[in-house]
């Protein structure tokens, strides 16, 4: 039957919602980018058109709006970054850099601006819900930026060049009292 958002998003009886994990196991340096999608299976008699996904965390037992509901669309393109392939919905996109385990939850239900009338009922429409994960460069922290930033002729005033020296006069005169006996 239709729902309004207001419905949809908050049901909880058994079989109103689907529970998910998306956990990680990481050592070393390594940045997992990765993406929940669906996809329609099956042959549904209701157009995707008319159903709506709702995604949302769970944090110490609060749910955490993820993804406002959205009428199933499924994207033209892939997503490289995180390997979703074209064809599917994409609901959420994060990354992982370290072990740790996230709790979803997804809601779907009718649109309610769908009109029932002359259907002849138990229409169905499915999705299975997919993970797609893509090694990444682990992000830097902030001093980790700076370093890399960081030209190092700039950091030792005996190195420097004259242009260098102008444009960070500064740097320079604090390296060269530095140096003074």
């Amino acid at each position: 039957m239709p729902t309004r958002d207001a419905t949809g998003t908050t049901r909880l009886k058994d079989g109103e919602y689907f529970d998910f994990t998306v956990s990680s196991e990481i050592t070393g340096e390594v940045n997992i980018n990765y993406e929940i999608s669906a996809k329609e299976v099956g042959e549904g008699t209701i157009d995707g058109s008319n159903i709506k996904l709702y995604l949302t965390e769970l944090v110490d037992g609060e749910e955490q709006e993820l993804m406002s509901p959205e009428v199933y669309n499924e994207e033209a393109s892939e997503n490289t970054y995180t390997g979703r392939p074209a064809n599917e919905m994409s609901l959420y996109t994060s990354s992982m850099n370290a072990s740790e385990e996230h709790q979803y939850r997804l809601r779907m239900y009718v649109t309610e601006e769908y009109n029932p009338q002359g259907d002849g009922g138990n229409l169905t429409f499915a999705v299975k819900v997919n993970v797609y994960g893509k090694a990444g460069d682990k992000p830097l922290t902030g001093a980790e930026m700076l370093i890399k930033k960081a030209n190092p002729e700039d950091l030792d005033y005996n190195s420097a060049t004259s242009e260098q020296k102008k444009k960070h006069g500064y740097i320079a005169i604090l390296q060269q009292n530095k140096q003074r006996p």
